[in-house]
């Protein structure tokens, strides 16, 4: 017996779980019975406490100096969802607190990522004397230094890789700091949320009344899109995060989740990972794209249903804007690929390209391409450029390599930005085409899902369905569940709806339906055997409940 199938028995045994849902928790890198007990059953009181932040009582002591001083305070975001979505969840904490604070989120065209000395003047004119950042700020050194010569303080709350010598500032409070905790994978809107907590019981412990009246599970909407549209991993406290925010999402949603989802034509019922991913985060991040992230942040801090309304539909109007100018890229790229035949990577550059949809586009043909992607929009004497990797090429470490070329670059092993002058364009993409054909093995898994386990029909039960459905919320680092089903016979096979098909399968004198979406092109032949791939399900239709087998491939048994 190998170490995989004794941590499976120990699960079942301990637990009581099927050993399909013990061999799935296996297979994620859950083996411990305590930490399957928490992945199962994500309470908020397992997740792990503010003070394993670096810097997180510093910043609590600086931020309560402020507010119990009167200071003017602001909040400096990114405009990306994960960065809108932090600015807002700080602004509303503070409004709880009764302390009105300015927000401050860059313009991605004309201003670009992160802080900025403008900026930083700007809120200096205006009287700021302590700024907070969200989602950013790590890598400002220099900005830092500029705002500390203005007589203004920085706290920094990021998510992103620390480079080389941190800021000079109260405190930088970013989980990477320590590769080891168990925070480190956390959104920046995560971070920001943390920053919250610890603030909210330290200005408890001071006897500031305010912060008891303040709810944070509230906030957890803010918190749930911010991380499932960053693409973190939904491990750990990141999944205790989202797995409480969806709830609310469903059952109690504020002013702006309610306002998308009559927009957007979606029921509290389907709310989920995918369409947090799919059809509201793209909602939100198309003001920032297009540069008018003012809308995006607006809808986030309406406390009144008909202003949001009102906001949703602009978002949508920009969400069709930015469909367009991404696919322009994509079909421009895709143009010049059927001219460079074999790929191994994408490096391209136009100054045609809107700068702000970039970053989609290189995720949308690194997805489709499987080669790390890197497109760079030119405007003028500057480019500006966006990395997106696959198969564990660490962008990051790549732009590091290269960054003579650069004017500024950050981001993560997975996503990164640049800037770059553009007379040095083309002499970059030379030497990252080298560096990638030297660096990325290629090799990436081009299958559309890992199976998990293998299962007969009889092990199908309402009971494997619940612990089924307890593995969720699905996403980076937690992919649904994937089971090879027969061999079995195949029964009345048909086509049904828009290009579905259905088919029922006979094992051992027991049978169940199977649906398969959008494969109604299959070649199934009735009597014949096949392995089904897909996941067991429960199939709710005029209020009863039967089995079903939601399938994704079949392969005949010969």
């Amino acid at each position: 017996m190998d170490r995989g199938d004794e941590d499976v028995e120990r699960l079942v045994s301990s637990l009581g779980v099927h050993p399909v849902t013990a061999r799935i928790l296996v297979n994620r890198g859950i083996r411990g019975v305590e930490e399957a007990r928490v992945f199962l059953n994500p309470k908020l009181q397992f997740l792990p406490h503010p003070s394993l932040l670096p810097d997180i009582d510093e910043a609590c002591r600086r931020i309560a100096k402020a507010i119990l001083s009167g200071e003017k305070i602001a909040v400096f975001g990114d405009f990306d969802t994960d960065g809108i979505t932090a600015t807002a969840l700080l602004v509303r904490f503070f409004r709880g607190l009764g302390v009105e604070v300015m927000h401050y989120i860059p313009n991605r065209l004309s201003e670009g990522y992160g802080l900025n000395c403008d900026a930083i003047s700007r809120l200096a004119r205006e009287g700021v004397n302590l700024i907070i950042t969200v989602d950013n700020g790590v890598s400002a050194r220099d900005e830092i230094d500029f705002a500390s010569s203005l007589g203004v303080d920085v706290v920094i709350s990021d998510h992103h890789e620390v480079a080389g010598e941190l800021p000079r500032a109260c405190a930088v409070v970013d989980p990477k700091r320590d590769a080891n905790s168990p925070l480190s994978e956390l959104a920046g809107v995560g971070v920001a949320f943390y920053l919250a907590a610890a603030l909210k019981s330290w200005l408890e412990g001071m006897g500031y009344n305010k912060a008891k009246g303040i709810d944070l599970k509230r906030f957890l909407d803010l918190v749930t899109v911010g991380t499932v549209a960053d693409v973190s991993p939904l491990l750990g406290a990141n999944r205790i995060l989202v797995s409480h925010g969806i709830r609310l999402m469903k059952g109690s949603p504020s002013p702006w989740v309610e306002a998308i989802m009559k927009t957007a034509g979606i029921s509290g019922e389907e709310m989920d990972t995918d369409v947090i991913a799919f059809r509201i985060a793209p909602r939100i991040n198309a003001s920032g794209r297009l540069g008018r992230h003012g809308v995006g942040l607006d809808i986030l801090l309406a406390d009144d249903l008909d202003r949001a309304i009102y906001l949703s539909s602009d978002l949508e109007e920009m969400n069709r804007e930015r469909q367009l100018l991404e696919k322009r890229v994509v079909d421009d790229v895709e143009a010049m690929l059927e001219k460079d035949g074999a790929i191994k990577c994408i490096v391209a550059s136009s100054c045609e390209w809107h700068p702000g949809v970039i970053g989609s586009a290189a995720s949308r043909l690194s997805e489709k391409y499987l080669v790390p992607t890197v497109i760079i929009s030119i405007d003028g004497e500057v480019g500006r450029g966006s990395v997106r990797g696959v198969g564990g090429f660490d962008v990051i470490e790549s732009l590091h390599s290269l960054k003579g070329f650069l004017l500024d670059y950050g981001g993560h092993k997975g996503a990164a930005g640049f800037d770059i002058r553009a007379d040095l364009v083309e002499s970059f993409k030379s030497a990252l085409e080298r560096y990638i054909e030297e660096h990325f093995v290629g090799g990436v898994d081009t299958s559309p899902f890992v199976v998990d386990a293998e299962i007969e029909i009889g092990d199908i039960s309402t009971k494997l369905i619940s612990e089924l459905q307890a593995l969720s919320p699905y996403g980076e680092g937690n992919p649904p569940p994937c089971l090879l089903v027969g061999p079995c016979t195949a029964k009345c096979v048909k086509r049904v709806g828009n290009n579905h098909l259905k088919v029922t399968l006979l094992e051992n004198g027991i049978s169940i339906d199977a649906i398969g979406f959008g494969l109604g092109s299959l070649n199934i032949a009735e009597g014949r055997r096949y392995r089904f791939a897909g996941v067991p399900e429960a199939n709710v239709w005029n209020n009863t409940s039967r089995l079903q087998i939601k399938f994704l491939d079949v392969v005949e048994v010969v």
